[in-house]
């Protein structure tokens, strides 16, 4: 399935955020879902496959505060809910 340009956007938004978080960390691969929660808020599911050692656990939990401004700059208001996933694991 192809990206939107919109979703391209985010998709390099996440990546780059990635980057600046995790050093040693190479991102496989990045997965957006738009989505409501259970409460009716819009959602943004992002799944991020990554290559290498474990997350620092201070880095993922301030990640989506990292993140949200590039968000914000691509007009993308939905609260991102981020699942970090290991490539080992898959």
């Amino acid at each position: 399935m192809s990206l939107s340009g919109v979703d391209q956007r985010i998709e390099k938004a996440v990546r780059e955020t990635m980057t600046d978080q995790f050093r040693s960390v190479k991102v496989r691969d990045v997965n957006i879902k738009p989505d409501t929660d259970q409460f009716g808020e819009d959602v943004l599911h992002i799944d991020v496959v990554y290559d290498g050692k474990s997350l620092d656990p201070k880095a993922t939990t301030s990640f989506v505060r990292h993140l949200r401004p590039r968000l914000f700059e691509l007009h993308e208001m939905k609260f991102p809910v981020i699942y970090f996933v290991s490539s080992a694991d898959l």
